[in-house]
Formats: C-alpha cells, structure tokens, sequence
C-alpha cells in the first residue's frame, strides 16, 4: 500500500463518529473493552470490531494483562505533517467529554 492509499484509510477509519471518539478517548488512556464498551453503551464485539479496524491501520497499540486486552491510541509511523497535525489536534466536543467522564466514573 502506497502513502495516499495509508493516509485515505486511516480518514476512512476515523470517519465514523464512534471510532473517533474511540480514538480519542484512547489518546491518553489505556483501556479494555468491557470499560469501552460500558462508555459507549455497545457489546464487546461491536467495540472489539471497532478497535480492530482502528488497530488495522495502526492507530491503536494494544498490551495483553492476564485475559484482558488494553488499548491505547497511537499515530501511524511516517504519516505526513498534515495528517498527523490533524489527528492530533484537540477536539472540544460533548460527546468527547462525556466520555472522558464516563470512563472516569468506571475506573472510580
């Protein structure tokens, strides 16, 4: 796959509203489905597809602790200045904090 074709994916990736915020939520957590799933209100598979797209086009790591999974956001390695600016620019959304807040509760 070529630089366009990376970059057209990874836009393609975050183009739905419940990955972004999955993403984003992630930038500076390191969560495992269930809690995912509990903030978004979504079965852990729905959540589990969610991030296996996102980890596909390598916008996620994810680190195995006993028979859970955490993930935690990440850029892409040798994404153009442009893309990377973009996906790293600060979103002030509703949804976003209520998110952050609900994660919060969850892990008290």
């Amino acid at each position: 796959m070529n630089a366009l074709q990376e970059i057209l994916k990874i836009h393609q990736v975050l183009s739905d509203e419940t990955r972004m915020r999955i993403w984003i939520l992630l930038q500076d957590n390191e969560v495992c489905v269930c809690h995912i799933a509990k903030i978004f209100d979504l079965a852990n598979s729905t959540i589990s597809e969610h991030l296996r797209k996102l980890k596909k086009v390598n916008l996620l790591t994810a680190r195995k602790r006993g028979k859970w999974v955490y993930y935690k956001a990440c850029l892409a390695k040798d994404l153009p200045a442009f893309t990377t600016a973009i996906l790293a620019a600060p979103i002030d959304d509703k949804k976003i904090h209520q998110d952050r807040e609900r994660l919060k509760n969850i892990k008290g």
